[in-house]
């Protein structure tokens, strides 16, 4: 508190200092020119510099560290071992003989019969003569379907063609039962006089097997295709 108060009575002392200066020259004014006596004195720009004490600089008092506080000591609790707990050991299962496997007796599969399925069989007949081919009415067709050694013969159906030359030959026998590869279709006879000589073109001599093509009809008949086949005025073929 003293030194703040010396601080003070510092400051007043040299605010009073600069106000009581005056400015202007005294003892050392310069001297007056000659002629200028009787006109009024001209104060020359010069201001003398005013010092200013320093200031003292201001210790801060010194403060001392607090020391920090000791956390007080907090024992750890001490882990609890777990009892020891023997296994228990699992028990055995009781003895269960497995029954033995009963065979089932051997009983014979009877052989499936196939479904008797209908078939048709078409085709044209020609008489060729030269380039020129004719259709030939009223010629004779036969099918004949045989049996597993292809000799004995199980069905034989005929028809006969139109004007057009084209024949039809149904087989709907349910009753027989035969394989389709097991049938084929011959020339049989010519009404045609002057053209009644048959050829082997597309085995119409020999017998055209059905192929595998056909077309499906309604009531569960397949439609086969064979030929065409010819006949000739002449024994060419």
């Amino acid at each position: 508190m003293a030194r703040i108060n010396s601080l003070v009575c510092v400051f007043a002392l040299a605010f009073l200092a600069l106000a009581s200066t005056s400015y202007g020259y005294y003892d050392n004014e310069e001297p007056r020119p000659s002629g200028t006596e009787g006109q009024p004195f001209k104060i020359s720009n010069y201001v003398p510099r005013v010092r200013v004490p320093k200031v003292p600089e201001v210790e801060h008092p010194e403060v001392p560290s607090v020391p920090e506080a000791e956390k007080p000591y907090v024992s750890t609790a001490p882990k609890v071992e777990k009892p020891y707990v023997p296994a228990v050991p699992e028990a055995e299962k009781p003895y269960v003989p497995t029954a033995p496997k009963v065979e089932k007796p051997y009983v014979p599969t009877t052989p499936k019969v196939p479904t008797p399925k209908n078939y048709a069989v078409q085709g044209l007949v020609y008489c060729q003569s030269g380039a020129e081919r004719i259709p030939i009415e009223g010629v004779v067709t036969k099918v004949v379907c045989f049996a597993a050694d292809l000799v004995s013969q199980l069905l034989v159906v005929t028809s006969k063609t139109d004007n057009k030359g084209y024949f039809y030959t149904p087989l709907d026998v349910s009753s027989i039962i035969y394989q389709v590869f097991q049938c084929k279709v011959y020339l049989d006879t010519c009404p045609m006089t002057i053209c009644s000589h048959p050829t082997d073109i597309n085995n119409g001599v020999t017998g055209a097997l059905l192929s595998l093509n056909y077309h499906s009809l309604p009531n569960n008949k397949n439609l086969y295709s064979v030929g065409p086949f010819v006949y000739t005025p002449e024994p060419k073929y």
